[in-house]
C-alpha cells in the first residue's frame, strides 16, 4: 500500500472566516464560567443566557480551531454502538431515555437555527445502517427490533432500497436525522450569544478550576473568573486527573472528502456494522459547484497505530470496493479525536467529588447531539432540578458493572503503553529527514526530537505532562501523541488535545526520570507495570 498524499485540512476550514474574539485581559465575574468554546460549551451558554444567567466562555484557542472543525457533522439520534448493546449495558428503561435525549438534542439544535435564523445549511435527512458483508442478516434484524424497543418508531427494516447510491443490501432506514455546516453554525451561535450579553474569550487557557463555596477559574495569563458554577466542556476534562480518564479512551478517526458531481449522491447519512465502522454523508454547500462525499472510519487508539500514513489510502480503497466510486478526486483529508466512554454514553453532569463544577465528555462519535444534551441537562442542574430524567443516565459518577470488562480492557491497553519507558529507540536522530520526528533515549530521559523543514533539530521532553506517558510521533499530522490518555502536542510541543494542559517542556537533560514507574518485563507479551505516583 502506498502512502497517501498529505492534506489535512477539513472541509469546513476553507469555507468560512470565524469571528475574532478577544483574549481575557482582566479578572471578571459571572454566574457561570464555561471552559471550552465548542458545540457543548456554546450551546449550553446560549441556553443559560436564555434563562438570564450571566455567562463567560473561555477557550485556549481561536474559535473553531479544535475538534469542532474536525467533525463530519453527522447529527444522529441513532446510538453509535448499536441499540442492542445499549439495552444490554444499561437496560431498556435507560436505553429509551438515552434515545429520547438524542432526539431532543436534534430538535433543540433545529429550534435554535430556525428561531435565530442561522444560515448553516441545516437539513433533515434519512439515515441508513447497512450490513458489513461478513455479518449475518439476523444481526441487522436484531438491531432493528432493539431500535423499536428504544423508541425509534420511524425506523424501517428494508431489503435493497432504490433511493440510495450504492447496493447497501439489507439496511435499516432511520428518519429524523440531520446535517449542517459545522463552522457556519458555530459562527451564527457566537453572534447570538454576544447579542444576548454573553462574553467569549479565546486564546485564554484555564490552568486551575476551583470548586466549593466560591468557584473560580484561574487562567495562564494571571487572571481569573469568579462564578457560582463552572462547566468544563473541553472534550476531555482538564480538571480531573483520574476518576473519569480510567473510564474513557481516546481514538483518532480518519476522514476523506471526494469531489463528486452535484446531485450524484442523495443527501443522507450512512454507516455500516463493521468494527470500527465506516460513516458517509454528502456536503452540498451552495458556494461550490460540486458536492463532497465525506467518508470516515478506521478508528484506532491515539498513538497506538504504527502506520497512520496508510489509513487515508485504506479508506479510499474501501470507497472503490464497497461504494463503487473509483474515479473521484480526494480533495480533503483529516482526522479527529473521538473520546469513547465505557458503555458508549457520555458523562454529562457534576464532576465526581464536586458540587458546582460540571463536565461534558465522552462524545463517542456523537459530539453534536451530546452537546445538545449538555445544553438541556446542565442548565437544569444549575437551576436545582431534582430527578431530571437525563441525570442518572449521563451521571459522571455512574458505575455500570456490565461495562466493567470494557473499563479493564481499555485500562490494560493504557497501562501497557508505559512500557515505552524501558524500550530504546533505535533510530539515530541524525538520520531524521526534514519534517520527521522520533523519540530517543538519552540516559534515563526520553526525548522527543523533531527536525524542521529547514533542517534544524528541536528537542522536548517526551514525557506527557498529564500522567507521564511517553509520546509517539504521528507522521501524518506531524504531532506528538500520547498513547496512554490521548493528549496530543504539535511538532513544537504545544498542547493540542487534553487531558494535558501544559506543553511538552524543552529538553534540558534528565529533568524527568523513571523513578515513579516500575516495569518488569517477563517476556515480549507479558509486562508488569506499577505506577507509584506521578509528578
Amino acid at each position: 500500500m502506498t502512502r497517501f498524499h498529505q492534506n489535512t485540512q477539513s472541509i469546513w476550514q476553507e469555507d468560512i472566516v470565524l469571528s475574532d474574539m478577544p483574549t481575557l485581559s482582566k479578572s471578571v465575574s459571572a454566574d457561570v464560567c464555561i471552559v471550552g468554546a465548542g458545540f457543548a460549551g456554546l450551546l449550553t451558554a446560549y441556553q443559560l443566557l436564555k434563562k438570564e444567567f450571566k455567562v463567560v466562555v473561555i477557550d485556549r484557542d481561536d474559535l473553531g480551531h479544535g475538534e469542532t472543525a474536525l467533525t463530519s457533522a453527522h447529527i444522529s439520534d441513532v446510538y453509535d454502538d448499536l441499540f442492542t448493546q445499549l439495552i444490554k449495558k444499561f437496560g431498556k428503561d435507560k436505553a429509551r431515555v438515552a434515545y429520547a435525549s438524542h432526539r431532543a438534542a436534534i430538535d433543540l439544535i433545529e429550534k435554535i437555527i430556525l428561531e435565530e435564523d442561522i444560515d448553516c445549511d441545516f437539513k433533515r435527512v434519512n439515515g441508513f445502517l447497512f450490513l458489513d458483508p461478513k455479518h449475518d442478516p439476523k444481526f441487522l434484524e436484531e438491531e432493528f427490533y432493539a431500535a423499536l424497543d428504544c423508541g425509534a418508531e420511524d425506523s424501517h427494516l428494508q431489503g435493497h432500497p432504490n433511493d440510495v447510491f450504492f447496493d447497501t443490501g439489507a439496511c435499516i432506514r432511520f428518519g429524523h436525522q440531520a446535517q449542517f455546516h459545522a463552522l457556519k453554525f458555530l459562527n451564527g451561535l457566537c453572534e447570538r450569544i454576544h447579542a444576548m450579553g454573553g462574553q467569549i474569550y479565546t486564546r485564554t487557557k484555564a490552568e486551575f478550576i476551583q470548586d466549593g463555596k466560591n468557584p473560580r477559574v484561574d487562567t495562564s495569563n494571571g487572571y481569573h473568573i469568579s462564578c457560582d458554577h463552572v462547566l468544563v466542556a473541553t472534550n476531555v476534562p482538564i480538571n480531573n486527573m483520574l476518576s473519569l480518564h480510567v473510564k474513557e479512551a481516546a481514538y483518532r478517526s480518519y476522514v476523506i472528502g471526494l469531489k463528486i458531481p452535484r446531485g450524484q449522491v442523495p443527501l443522507a447519512l450512512y454507516w455500516d456494522t463493521e468494527s470500527p465502522y465506516h460513516y458517509i454523508r454528502v456536503d452540498s454547500a451552495p458556494e461550490r459547484d460540486f458536492d463532497v462525499l465525506i467518508v470516515g472510519g478506521d478508528d484506532h487508539r491515539v498513538g497506538q497505530e504504527a502506520h497512520p500514513e496508510f489509513i487515508f489510502q485504506k479508506l479510499r480503497d474501501w470507497v472503490d470496493i464497497r461504494l463503487g466510486i473509483k474515479d473521484a478526486e480526494v480533495v480533503y483529508t483529516w482526522s479527529g479525536q473521538i473520546i469513547e466512554p465505557a458503555g458508549g454514553l457520555a458523562y454529562i453532569g457534576r464532576n465526581p467529588g464536586d458540587k458546582n463544577v460540571y463536565v461534558c465528555t465522552g462524545d463517542s462519535g456523537q459530539g453534536i447531539t451530546h452537546a445538545g444534551i449538555c445544553a438541556i441537562l446542565i442548565p437544569a442542574l444549575i437551576e436545582g432540578a431534582e430527578d431530571h430524567p437525563y441525570e442518572s443516565v449521563y451521571d459522571p459518577n455512574r458505575i455500570v458493572l456490565r461495562n466493567l470488562s470494557q473499563v479493564i480492557r481499555e485500562g490494560t491497553q493504557t497501562s501497557l503503553q508505559y512500557a515505552d519507558w524501558v524500550y530504546r529507540n533505535e533510530k539515530d536522530v541524525h538520520d531524521l529527514v526534514p519534517g520527521e520526528g522520533c523519540v530517543s533515549t538519552q540516559g534515563l530521559s526520553k526525548v522527543a526530537v523533531y527536525r524542521d523543514h529547514d533542517g534544524d533539530l528541536h528537542r522536548f521532553s517526551a514525557v506527557c505532562p498529564h500522567m507521564n506517558g511517553i509520546v509517539k510521533w504521528n507522521s501524518v499530522e506531524e504531532t506528538w501523541d500520547c498513547p496512554c490518555h490521548g493528549s496530543r502536542f504539535s511538532k513544537m510541543g504545544e498542547v493540542l488535545n487534553g487531558p494535558a494542559i501544559h506543553d511538552l517542556s524543552p529538553h534540558k537533560g534528565e529533568e524527568r526520570s523513571i523513578e515513579n514507574i516500575s516495569i518488569k518485563k517477563k517476556s515480549d507479551n507479558d509486562i508488569d507495570l506499577t505506577m507509584r505516583g506521578s509528578r
